[in-house]
């Protein structure tokens, strides 16, 4: 996983090695900093949540999608307030605000989308062994 990255290659990487993800997203919490500016790593793994109780037939997928855009939100929200203060940008309406994080949104739970079909498609043994890879590596 790479800051550099795109989401569409970060939410299969996070789909593939779950414990590195939450090892990012344990990080970003303890240093109160996000994986990447466009993106945290627990925006991520909200969006594989969701997108794994859509698979399921969970009936919690609406909550976790929720969850997930409030994130988005937030964030939109706090980066656009920020942008204001430093660089003296319009602000934005709640509607600007709300039609960012809802792309947002629908872009990380599309690509997770794929990314948990992707693994679902994974030999067990073979996912089995890109995982135990994340014990012998670090952050």
């Amino acid at each position: 996983m790479c800051v550099l990255a795109p989401v569409e290659d970060l939410v299969p990487a996070a789909a593939l090695r779950p414990q590195l993800a939450a090892d990012y997203h344990q990080a970003e919490i303890e240093l109160n900093h996000r994986f990447a500016h466009r993106l945290s790593a627990g925006e991520i793994l909200a969006g594989l949540h969701a997108a794994r109780l859509e698979q399921q037939g969970d009936r919690a997928v609406d909550e976790a999608q929720v969850n997930l855009r409030k994130r988005a939100r937030a964030h939109i929200a706090a980066v656009r307030a920020q942008a204001i203060l430093e660089k003296g940008v319009r602000p934005w309406s709640e509607q600007e605000i709300s039609d960012r994080a809802s792309a947002h949104t629908c872009k990380i739970l599309a690509t997770a989308r794929r990314a948990v079909a992707l693994v679902a498609a994974i030999p067990p043994d073979e996912l089995r062994r890109l995982r135990e890879a994340d014990h012998h590596e670090g952050l």
